[in-house]
């Protein structure tokens, strides 16, 4: 029996949709799995606790967000914060948990929101949140720093003496920049063009 090339392509997606159908079924979200985005959360879980070991480190959750934070091991009471990042997909409207094999095929970043000196060094903790990227296969690494200088209201997580020297911060010379990258550089010249006996008096009427 004769068919036409139009009644041909239908059943060829027919059967593509079947299959496709039948994927998201054996990988469906189930209810209690912390998994949002498209991510396996246990797969990323796995993969952070390689990097950051439970005997020196701490790990916190937050499906909704899909957001980690990592503490030190030895402060129960969650002060001392190492790194707190969220994996970031490029198509945030899939809601079902996929095997870790079709994870690693999702493009995705690392985007960054707090990044300090913990029982390592902030320069070791991006190394190490260098490893997670390449082990998840990340296609970029985003560094939100919300830390500027202001002479009036000095609270910096981040190197003082670097930047003053320099221009810049020590995550700036290992190749990575913040979004507010050129703002925070202008503002760094301006502070360099101040005069050092107000940059300190702001300093200590801030620490007063």
């Amino acid at each position: 029996m004769f068919r036409s090339r139009k009644y041909k392509k239908s059943i060829k997606y027919r059967r593509l949709n079947r299959l496709t159908q039948r994927r998201h079924r054996k990988y469906k979200y189930k209810r209690g799995c912390k998994t949002q985005r498209g991510g396996n959360a246990e797969f990323i879980e796995r993969k952070i606790k390689e990097i950051f070991p439970e005997e020196k480190f701490t790990l916190a959750f937050t499906p909704s967000m899909t957001s980690f934070d990592v503490y030190n091991k030895g402060e129960t009471d969650y002060k001392n914060l190492c790194v707190s990042f969220t994996i970031l997909y490029k198509d945030n409207s899939i809601n079902v948990a996929i095997s870790p094999e079709e994870y690693k095929r999702i493009p995705k970043s690392i985007s960054i929101h707090l990044l300090s000196k913990c029982i390592i060094t902030g320069s070791s903790t991006l190394e190490k949140i260098q490893l997670l990227a390449h082990e998840l296969g990340a296609m970029q690494i985003n560094l939100e720093d919300g830390s500027t200088i202001r002479a009036c209201a000095v609270s910096i997580p981040l190197s003082l003496l670097d930047i003053l020297a320099t221009g810049e911060s020590w995550y700036n010379s290992k190749g990575y920049y913040a979004t507010n990258y050129e703002a925070e550089k202008v503002r760094n010249i301006q502070i360099l063009a101040r005069n050092a006996n107000e940059f300190i008096t702001a300093c200590i009427d801030f620490a007063a």
